[in-house]
């Protein structure tokens, strides 16, 4: 089976760990990172984050939230699709439905 791909987006107030915390995540995961991009808007100390990434066709959305849920780590939100993530936070798409 093919692996699945997975575009996760999050925007929140900065602190140090973002980064280091999802990525722990989704190597715990056993995700390939394929993209990375990151944005600290000082005006407003707010830290954007897009990561596309792959993951075993085994691995179902469902482990990506949990993965990332609040108080897992230091990135803040929970894994939600787009159409329920109007409010910042973070939104996860990808190649199943979520």
């Amino acid at each position: 089976m093919a692996p699945k791909t997975f575009i996760l987006v999050l925007s929140c107030d900065d602190k140090p760990g973002i980064v280091a915390a999802v990525t722990t995540e989704l190597a715990a995961l056993g995700a390939n990172i394929a993209e990375s991009n990151q944005f600290w808007d000082t005006k407003t100390n707010s830290f954007f984050m897009r990561i596309a990434f792959q993951v075993a066709a085994s691995v179902q959305a469902g482990d990506v939230e949990r993965a990332l849920r609040p108080g897992r780590q230091a990135a803040p939100g929970a894994a939600r699709d787009a159409q329920r993530s109007q409010d910042g936070g973070v939104q996860l798409t990808g190649s199943e439905s979520i």
